[in-house]
């Protein structure tokens, strides 16, 4: 293990102990209190913060920024030109691709993939054993469950959660706040039903019977419900829902709808 005190520059003293087949250029620059583990390897110009932590057999890529106090675990591979910000937790066996940008503050899990060109927002929390396809957008403040799959040129919007074991399709966009459960499975292009998704919502238990109701707006501006056996469009649901009396129900759904 290798420990830095004070460095603060592009050389690593002569006295400096570094692990066995751990390979640092001289002109990379790693800041104070760092620890590097065993068998790593730095690429060119690298800038590394203070307080950082790289586990055993890392490889960092060239040109490489990693922001302070950020934590990157065991046999993990970064790719060339990835900038990583403060704050940030990776777990074991993480591989992430070339040229990506992650913001502040967030924690990725073990065994995680993440293609390369990719964009995460700050503080955003991502499961063990997820894919995360190339050049994809993940807003801030998401958070993606265990074992997930997003697809190549995927756009999630800020705040989104989406739950464990779910597989989001190429090229899908989602819009900011909305919530996927567990174990759904998103198509290609983002259609629903043969709808063309522009943005849906998933809410769950509004009228006590333990179900989920998914709201889904088209491009073209429709709206379509899913509520246990019934499928349509909102006028539809309102009516039904009006002849069982359940008028809190439809007024609930009604104005949450206006927003999807």
């Amino acid at each position: 293990m290798f420990k830095t005190n004070n460095l603060g520059g592009w050389i690593i003293p002569a006295e400096a102990e570094i692990p066995a087949k751990t390979k640092i250029p001289s002109y990379s620059e790693i800041g104070d209190g760092c620890t590097i583990g065993n068998r790593c390897t730095i690429g060119d110009g690298c800038k590394i913060g203070d307080g950082c932590t790289i586990g055993d057999g890392c490889k960092i890529g060239d040109g490489c920024e990693i922001g302070n106090r950020c934590s990157i675990g065991d046999c993990c591979t970064i790719g060339n030109r990835c900038s990583i910000g403060y704050g940030c937790s990776i777990g074991d066996g993480c591989e992430i691709g070339y040229g990506c940008s992650i913001g502040y503050g967030c924690k990725i899990g073990n065994d995680c993939t993440i293609g390369y060109g990719c964009s995460i927002g700050d503080r955003c929390t991502i499961g063990d054993g997820c894919t995360i396809g190339n050049y994809c957008k993940i807003g801030y403040g998401c958070s993606i469950g265990d074992r997930c799959t997003i697809g190549d040129g995927c756009t999630i919007g800020d705040g989104y959660t989406i739950g464990d074991c779910c597989t989001i399709g190429d090229d899908c966009t989602i819009g900011d706040g909305y919530t996927i459960g567990d174990g759904c499975k998103i198509g290609y292009g983002c259609t629903w039903l043969g709808v063309k998704v522009k943005s849906w919502l998933t809410l769950a238990n509004v009228d006590g019977s333990n179900r989920q109701i998914k709201i889904v707006r088209s491009d073209e501006g429709e709206i379509k419900i899913e509520a246990g056996c019934f499928i349509g469009t909102l006028d539809e649901f309102i009516a039904k829902a009006k002849s069982e009396g359940k008028l809190r129900y439809v007024a609930v759904i009604s104005a949450i709808a206006e927003h999807v």
